[in-house]
């Protein structure tokens, strides 16, 4: 993993998260970019890379949002996980694996991050969250997530050079 692209890699787009991204909602849903990029780069690599990806992307996210910290980083932890598991079982086809792996991880992120506002003491309409955010965000992440999935790939082959290492 390359530090002097990640980092300012995985800034902005914890800035395009923070900022642009819950301006663009479609039925209550938004896009996570951050999420599917961190998801999709643990697919690729599945080396482990994805988990600094999502330390380094929850992070950034935490400095910038108003949240609890450490929320983001937790969920974005928890969607990797699920993006590593998922990437060498059953859904291992590569047509199907970005699908599912957007709804689990859209799942896990919010869910971490919502169960972490409620500890520290916001309250939390479940039925309504889910209903009216977290599943409108999960459909958007799965129609975006095979176009994440390619960028990223054609991001890999780019910044890795063939035969060699970090």
């Amino acid at each position: 993993m390359n530090l002097y692209f990640t980092i300012p890699f995985l800034f902005l787009l914890a800035i395009f998260q923070a900022t642009a991204a819950p301006q663009i909602r479609i039925a209550g849903g938004s896009l996570s970019l951050l999420l599917l990029c961190v998801m999709s780069w643990e697919q690729i690599e599945a080396r482990g890379e994805g988990y600094g990806w999502a330390f380094i992307g929850g992070l950034a996210l935490d400095l910038i949002s108003g949240g609890p910290f450490g929320a983001s980083i937790l969920g974005l932890l928890a969607a990797t996980f699920i993006a590593n598991r998922l990437s060498s079982g059953l859904f291992r086809d590569r047509l199907f694996l970005p699908l599912v792996t957007a709804v689990a991880g859209t799942f896990a992120y919010n869910g971490i991050y919502l169960l972490l506002l409620r500890i520290f003491g916001v309250p939390v309409n479940w039925a309504d969250a889910i209903g009216q955010v977290i599943l409108p965000s999960a459909v958007l992440n799965m129609l975006a997530s095979p176009i994440i999935a390619r960028l990223m790939l054609a991001l890999y082959h780019r910044v890795k050079p063939a035969g060699g290492t970090w």
